[in-house]
Parts: C-alpha cells; sequence; structure tokens
C-alpha cells in the first residue's frame, strides 16, 4: 500500500533540487552543447557562436526569472499546497528554487560569455 503524499512530496523535491544543481551544471559547461558544425568553422567563428549561446542562455534563464517572480510570491502569500489528506506539501520553497537556480544559471551564463569574449584566464575551481 502506498504512502499517502509521497508523489507530491517527491514532484516538488525534484524540482527542487534540479534548480538547485543548474548553476553547477552551467559553469562547469556541463550543460547539454551540440558541437557537431562548430568544430568546422575558424577559431574566431567558435569564439562569436560560443558568446552567443552564452548570452541566450542568460536571456532564458532571465526571462525564466522574471516569469516566475509573481507565482513564486502569489504561492508565499497564499499558501499554497500540493496534495490533499494526509500530507499537504507547501509549493512556494519549489518556487522560490526556481527563482534562485534560474538566477544563479544566468549569472554564470553571463560569467562564461565574459570569459569567452575577453579570453579571460581563470583558474577551474577543484571541487
Amino acid at each position: 500500500m502506498p504512502l499517502q503524499g509521497i508523489k507530491e512530496l517527491v514532484a516538488n523535491s525534484v524540482v527542487m533540487i534540479v534548480f538547485l544543481q543548474l548553476g553547477f551544471a552551467v559553469r562547469s559547461r556541463s550543460m547539454l552543447n551540440a558541437d557537431f558544425l562548430v568544430h568546422l568553422f575558424g577559431p574566431r567563428v567558435r569564439k562569436v557562436l560560443a558568446v552567443a549561446g552564452f548570452l541566450m542562455g542568460a536571456a532564458f534563464f532571465l526571462i525564466l526569472l522574471h516569469g516566475g517572480i509573481e507565482p513564486a510570491l502569489r504561492s508565499f502569500a497564499n499558501g499554497e499546497y500540493d496534495g490533499e489528506g494526509a500530507l499537504r506539501v507547501p509549493v512556494w520553497p519549489a518556487r522560490f528554487m526556481i527563482l534562485l537556480g534560474s538566477a544563479i544559471a544566468s549569472f554564470n551564463y553571463l560569467l562564461l560569455a565574459a570569459i569567452e569574449a575577453f579570453d579571460l584566464e581563470i583558474e577551474d575551481l577543484a571541487l
């Protein structure tokens, strides 16, 4: 017999885990990168494409951040919960983790764009 409320708890937890890992995935360049055509171009074109890709990634997560502010605040103010019965899980922590993860991802994409555009030397962080 399944435990009541586990579906809601897991669903919200997965969202929070994914968005908390997002900043690290961007910074470590672990995000999906289709570069099968990029190797055919010269170094200058590759640099322009990399910077453009980083800027588009930053724009995507800034749009996600902008679009998520109002629902997150509304969810917190109204005390929105997911599930009925034995376990009701608050939704607002997941919504705020989406905002935090999107902000960190945007910052990291902008940082990577600056590093690529200006040929900045950085040390790799040994984690």
